[in-house]
């Protein structure tokens, strides 16, 4: 009864029996990710986080490191094992040193380069023009062939943005929405987004948590910068270096001030900041505060003082 990788059911299945058999070694499941589970191993505590079938265990020791791993071949046979300060992990290169861990992905943009038919060359120092929400109406569309390599392009970038490169986000966010009426002027922009990616392809995320345990979040909204005037909202949050979790994206609603703006932002991010919260504290990490920035006083004083500002 075992499950072929790529089938429906096959990730469900290998889950449950990943889940029971570290669950019988004495490993807890975190509440508020089920994909993570910890113990405590002779005075420390041991992680292991795993997507679909690509696991990650960290522990101070490598003796205990190899135990787990011994335990695991038992059940699931030989398993291909990177030991060390550099690991692959879901696509992403890590590696880890003096306290941060560096994240790169160079062989996606490079085949996001490559996948392109016509030169890269132009040197640009931004992803995007400031016309980059722009939208011509009577833009010429692109042909399908064509069309079928910018949405392949797009979603290869989307897939790095979300993980190693927040600076692509905001210009991926708007790219996204046009993948199935994509025109000319979208294909110039993806070639821009991709000139700049050549000229920084080596540029690394680098995260590091400092000591004050403090959770810093930054929300912001470009008001009615979209052509059918919704805003773009945009997240981020930081435990000292670099962002850990990023979001640019088109806001559901179309409001009538930067004021409102910003508090929509604000708003869809306090669920990521709820979440943030609990899943740090169920891994053990001490939470002294948290801290929301902004920019806009009216939004702010809304948010501290309700409708009575």
């Amino acid at each position: 009864n075992k499950a072929l990788y790529g089938t429906l059911k096959a990730a469900r299945l290998f889950f449950d029996d990943l889940t029971g058999h570290l669950a019988a070694a004495g490993f807890v499941a975190n509440p508020y990710d089920p994909c993570v589970m910890n113990k405590m191993i002779n005075g420390s505590q041991c992680t292991i986080a795993w997507h679909v079938d690509d696991i990650k265990i960290s522990h101070k020791k490598q003796s205990v490191l190899e135990d787990i791993l011994n335990y695991l071949q038992e059940r699931y046979g030989e398993l291909s094992i990177t030991r060390g300060t550099k690991h692959t992990f879901v696509g992403m290169d890590l590696e880890f040193k003096n306290g941060r861990v560096e994240i790169a992905m160079q062989s996606y943009l490079q085949e996001a380069i490559e996948a392109f038919p016509e030169e890269i060359k132009a040197k640009v120092t931004s992803p995007a023009s400031e016309h980059l929400y722009t939208v011509n109406k009577n833009g010429k569309l692109l042909p399908e062939d064509r069309r079928e390599c910018f949405h392949h392009i797009v979603a290869k970038l989307l897939f790095v943005a979300t993980r190693a490169r927040p600076d692509l986000q905001p210009t991926i966010s708007f790219l996204t929405s046009r993948c199935t009426v994509a025109d000319e002027d979208d294909w110039k922009k993806l070639k821009r987004l991709l000139c700049y990616i050549k000229d920084t392809i080596d540029l690394k995320l680098t995260l590091r948590a400092n000591a004050s345990n403090i959770v810093m979040w930054w929300a912001d909204a470009a008001f009615a910068v979209r052509n059918d005037f919704k805003s773009q909202s945009g997240r981020g949050m930081s435990l000292g270096t670099g962002m850990i979790q990023c979001k640019s994206h088109k806001q559901s609603t179309t409001e009538n001030s930067s004021t409102t703006a910003e508090l929509v932002s604000s708003s869809d991010a306090l669920i990521m900041i709820i979440w943030t919260n609990n899943f740090l504290k169920a891994q053990g990490y001490p939470v002294n505060d948290t801290i929301l920035f902004q920019d806009n006083m009216s939004a702010i004083k809304l948010e501290k003082n309700g409708r009575q500002s």
